[in-house]
Protein backbone atom coordinates (compact mmCIF):
# COMPACT_ATOMS: atom_id res chain seq x y z
CA UNK A 1 0.00 0.00 0.00
CA UNK A 2 1.21 2.93 -0.83
CA UNK A 3 1.14 6.52 0.98
CA UNK A 4 -0.41 8.95 -1.06
CA UNK A 5 1.19 12.10 -1.26
CA UNK A 6 -0.14 15.62 0.39
CA UNK A 7 -1.45 16.77 -3.68
CA UNK A 8 -3.28 13.45 -3.92
CA UNK A 9 -4.92 14.00 -0.20
CA UNK A 10 -6.17 17.40 -1.16
CA UNK A 11 -7.51 16.69 -4.35
CA UNK A 12 -9.38 14.19 -2.43
CA UNK A 13 -10.44 16.39 -0.05
CA UNK A 14 -11.77 19.09 -2.60
CA UNK A 15 -13.30 16.42 -4.60
CA UNK A 16 -15.10 15.59 -1.48
CA UNK A 17 -16.04 19.22 -0.62
CA UNK A 18 -18.12 19.48 -4.28
CA UNK A 19 -19.93 16.31 -3.82
CA UNK A 20 -21.13 17.57 -0.21
CA UNK A 21 -22.01 21.15 -1.71
CA UNK A 22 -23.91 19.37 -5.00
CA UNK A 23 -25.67 17.22 -2.37
CA UNK A 24 -26.72 20.68 -0.47
CA UNK A 25 -27.86 21.91 -3.74
CA UNK A 26 -29.84 18.89 -4.72
CA UNK A 27 -31.31 19.22 -1.16
CA UNK A 28 -32.52 22.79 -1.13
CA UNK A 29 -33.57 21.78 -5.08
CA UNK A 30 -35.96 19.54 -3.40
CA UNK A 31 -34.59 16.40 -5.12
CA UNK A 32 -33.29 14.78 -2.23
CA UNK A 33 -36.07 14.00 -0.40
CA UNK A 34 -35.52 13.30 4.05
CA UNK A 35 -32.75 14.67 5.73
CA UNK A 36 -29.63 14.88 4.58
CA UNK A 37 -26.32 15.64 7.23
CA UNK A 38 -23.37 16.94 5.52
CA UNK A 39 -20.03 16.99 6.33
CA UNK A 40 -18.55 19.97 5.17
CA UNK A 41 -15.75 21.19 6.46
CA UNK A 42 -14.78 17.83 7.98
CA UNK A 43 -13.28 16.03 4.49
CA UNK A 44 -10.07 15.95 5.87
CA UNK A 45 -10.94 13.41 8.89
CA UNK A 46 -12.22 11.12 6.29
CA UNK A 47 -9.59 11.56 3.53
CA UNK A 48 -7.11 11.19 6.61
CA UNK A 49 -8.63 7.96 8.35
CA UNK A 50 -8.86 6.59 4.72
CA UNK A 51 -5.85 7.50 4.04
CA UNK A 52 -3.83 5.41 6.74
CA UNK A 53 -6.00 2.29 6.40
CA UNK A 54 -5.71 -0.93 4.76
CA UNK A 55 -8.53 -2.27 2.21
CA UNK A 56 -9.19 -4.97 4.37
CA UNK A 57 -9.59 -2.69 7.07
CA UNK A 58 -12.76 -1.80 8.94
CA UNK A 59 -14.49 1.55 9.09
CA UNK A 60 -17.83 3.17 10.36
CA UNK A 61 -19.40 6.39 10.60
CA UNK A 62 -22.17 8.51 12.22
CA UNK A 63 -24.73 9.90 10.01
CA UNK A 64 -22.37 12.21 8.46
CA UNK A 65 -21.08 9.72 6.46
CA UNK A 66 -20.68 10.47 2.83
CA UNK A 67 -17.20 11.78 3.00
CA UNK A 68 -16.28 8.31 4.60
CA UNK A 69 -18.03 6.19 2.39
CA UNK A 70 -16.39 7.75 -0.72
CA UNK A 71 -12.85 8.32 0.53
CA UNK A 72 -12.86 4.40 1.06
CA UNK A 73 -13.91 4.01 -2.74
CA UNK A 74 -17.53 3.61 -2.76
CA UNK A 75 -18.42 4.89 -5.87
CA UNK A 76 -19.85 8.53 -6.45
CA UNK A 77 -22.74 7.78 -8.10
CA UNK A 78 -23.98 4.94 -6.29
CA UNK A 79 -23.66 7.12 -3.11
CA UNK A 80 -25.02 10.08 -4.96
CA UNK A 81 -28.03 7.78 -6.30
CA UNK A 82 -28.71 6.60 -2.62
CA UNK A 83 -29.18 10.33 -1.69
CA UNK A 84 -31.78 10.67 -4.39
CA UNK A 85 -33.42 7.10 -3.50
CA UNK A 86 -32.78 5.57 -6.55
CA UNK A 87 -32.49 2.06 -7.80
CA UNK A 88 -28.79 2.08 -8.55
CA UNK A 89 -27.83 3.58 -5.16
CA UNK A 90 -25.58 1.96 -3.22
CA UNK A 91 -27.99 0.67 -0.80
CA UNK A 92 -30.52 0.24 -3.19
CA UNK A 93 -31.96 3.55 -2.82
CA UNK A 94 -33.72 2.63 0.65
CA UNK A 95 -30.96 4.07 3.13
CA UNK A 96 -30.46 7.97 2.24
CA UNK A 97 -28.53 9.81 3.38
CA UNK A 98 -27.99 8.63 6.69
CA UNK A 99 -27.63 4.45 5.94
CA UNK A 100 -24.54 4.78 3.12
CA UNK A 101 -23.01 1.31 3.47
CA UNK A 102 -19.94 -0.23 1.41
CA UNK A 103 -19.11 -3.25 3.20
CA UNK A 104 -16.86 -4.25 -0.55
CA UNK A 105 -15.26 -0.78 0.20
CA UNK A 106 -14.29 -1.69 3.97
CA UNK A 107 -17.02 0.90 5.43
CA UNK A 108 -19.40 -0.85 7.68
CA UNK A 109 -21.94 2.15 7.55
CA UNK A 110 -23.21 5.10 8.96
CA UNK A 111 -26.13 5.50 11.61
CA UNK A 112 -28.58 7.58 12.09
CA UNK A 113 -28.87 6.90 15.80
CA UNK A 114 -25.75 8.06 17.97
CA UNK A 115 -23.64 5.86 19.58
CA UNK A 116 -25.00 2.87 17.12
CA UNK A 117 -21.89 2.27 15.59
CA UNK A 118 -19.64 1.80 18.62
CA UNK A 119 -21.07 -1.75 19.45
CA UNK A 120 -20.35 -2.72 15.69
CA UNK A 121 -16.95 -1.26 15.84
CA UNK A 122 -16.06 -3.12 18.87
CA UNK A 123 -17.24 -6.45 17.40
CA UNK A 124 -15.39 -5.77 14.35
CA UNK A 125 -12.21 -5.41 16.09
CA UNK A 126 -12.80 -7.97 18.57
CA UNK A 127 -13.42 -10.23 16.05
CA UNK A 128 -10.04 -9.00 14.30
CA UNK A 129 -8.21 -9.51 17.53
CA UNK A 130 -9.19 -13.18 17.75
CA UNK A 131 -8.83 -14.39 14.18
CA UNK A 132 -4.96 -12.51 14.67
CA UNK A 133 -5.61 -10.11 10.89
CA UNK A 134 -3.79 -7.03 12.35
CA UNK A 135 -6.69 -5.30 10.89
CA UNK A 136 -7.68 -1.97 12.34
CA UNK A 137 -11.61 -0.90 12.85
CA UNK A 138 -11.70 3.05 12.60
CA UNK A 139 -14.74 4.97 13.64
CA UNK A 140 -15.97 8.79 13.27
CA UNK A 141 -18.09 10.19 15.74
CA UNK A 142 -20.40 12.81 14.21
CA UNK A 143 -17.48 12.84 11.58
CA UNK A 144 -15.61 14.90 13.56
CA UNK A 145 -12.44 13.39 14.50
CA UNK A 146 -10.29 10.09 14.82
CA UNK A 147 -7.32 9.64 17.09
CA UNK A 148 -4.26 7.35 15.97
CA UNK A 149 -4.61 3.64 17.02
CA UNK A 150 -2.31 2.30 19.54
CA UNK A 151 0.35 -0.43 18.91
CA UNK A 152 -2.58 -3.49 19.54
CA UNK A 153 -3.01 -6.05 16.54
CA UNK A 154 -7.03 -5.21 16.40
CA UNK A 155 -7.76 -1.69 17.70
CA UNK A 156 -10.77 1.08 17.41
CA UNK A 157 -9.74 4.23 16.74
CA UNK A 158 -12.19 6.93 18.18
Amino acid sequence: MGVPDDLELFTQMCFLRHFEERADSLYRQGLIHGPVHLGLGQEAVAVGAASVLRPDDYSLGTYRGHAHALARGAPADAVLAELLGRQGGICGGKGGSMHITSVEHGYYGSYAIVGAHLPIACGLAWAAMIRRTGQVTGMSRSGRRCSRPSSMSARVMT
